[in-house]
């Protein structure tokens, strides 16, 4: 098997593995914004979850100036990765 078909191979299981990911995300309720299949196993972005249909642990957190803080939550899910968006406001004290 040559490199290009190994590619092939490669990109047609990480397609598999996301379409079935994407399947199993929607019998929860959840919605795939955006599929990337780039690196080991597929990223696949969602809007936050509600309840607990799915649970992830911190993975990215970055403030976006004083009062905002973004938390990029993921999760392993039927061999792709599940990733989404926390932001959180922080209250200000003190500020009329």
């Amino acid at each position: 098997m040559n490199t290009t078909d190994k590619n092939r191979t490669a990109i047609q299981h990480q397609l598999t593995a996301a379409l079935e990911a994407i399947n199993a995300l929607a019998d929860k309720g959840l919605t795939a914004r955006s599929v990337s299949i780039t690196g080991a196993r597929p990223v696949i972005v969602i809007d936050r979850p509600r309840g607990d249909s799915l649970v992830g642990a911190q993975h990215i957190r970055e403030r976006k100036g004083q009062l905002v803080t973004r938390t990029k939550m993921a999760t392993p899910f039927h061999g792709c990765q599940v990733e989404w968006d926390v932001c959180q406001s922080t209250p200000t004290s003190g500020l009329h």
